[in-house]
C-alpha cells in the first residue's frame, strides 16, 4: 500500500517507453516501511502483514527450513556482507553446524561480495556463485571453476546452465563444489 501511505515519494521512470512510478525501498526508513501493509495485495486474508527485519524472519523460519540468503545488488548497500554475517551471529546461525534444522547458505551473482564473504570475513558458512547463461562460459571452464573455487564452496547456475553442460555437476563436485541449480 505504499501508494497509499506514502504517494508523494514516488519515482517517475521510464520503462521500455512507459512513465512508470516507483518506490525505492532506499528511499524510506525502516519506520516507514514497517508502516506498510505488505500482504493486502496479494490477498485480503494477509491484510496487516508487516515487512519483516532480517533478524525477524529468521526468527519465523528457524527451525523450520533451511536459509538460502541471496545478496541481491550488494554494491548498491555497502556494508551489507557485514551486517547479514552480524545478524546471523546475533541469531546464533553464523557456523554452519549451529542449528541442523535451520542449515545456511549464502549466495550471490556478485562476485567482489562473495570474496568478501571469503576472504575478509571469512565466514564458515557455504558461499554459492550464482551464475546464468551469460556468464556461463567465464565459470564452467577448468580455469574459472578454479578462481570460483577461490571465494566459492559451490554453485548456482540458471537450469540452462546445466542443461547446456551437463558434465559441469561432475567436474564441480570433483573440485568439492556442490552444486544447487536455480
Amino acid at each position: 500500500d505504499v501508494e497509499d501511505v506514502f504517494p508523494d515519494r514516488a519515482r517517475v521512470v521510464t520503462v521500455r517507453g512507459e512513465a512508470r512510478r516507483q518506490w525505492p525501498l532506499a528511499d524510506f526508513t525502516l519506520d516507514e516501511i514497517r508502516r506498510l501493509d505488505a500482504g493486502r495485495w496479494f490477498d485480503a486474508r494477509f491484510a496487516g502483514t508487516r515487512i519483516p527485519t532480517f533478524g525477524e524472519a529468521i526468527a519465523a523460519v528457524r527451525g523450520r527450513t533451511g536459509l538460502f540468503i541471496e545478496l541481491k545488488a550488494p554494491d548498491q548497500y555497502p556494508g551489507i556482507e557485514r551486517e547479514m554475517i552480524a545478524e546471523l551471529k546475533a541469531a546464533g546461525l553464523d557456523q554452519p553446524w549451529a542449528d541442523p534444522r535451520t542449515p545456511v547458505l549464502l549466495q550471490s551473482f556478485t562476485v567482489s561480495s562473495l570474496r568478501l564473504l571469503a576472504t575478509d570475513l571469512r565466514t564458515p558458512l557455504p558461499i554459492h556463485l550464482l551464475f546464468g547463461p551469460a556468464d556461463a562460459a567465464r565459470w564452467t571452464s577448468a580455469e574459472g571453476l578454479a578462481d570460483a573455487r577461490t571465494f566459492a564452496t559451490g554453485l548456482s547456475p540458471d537450469k540452462q546452465v546445466i542443461r547446456t553442460d551437463p558434465t559441469l555437476i561432475a567436474r564441480a563436485r570433483a573440485l568439492g563444489m556442490p552444486v544447487t541449480p536455480y
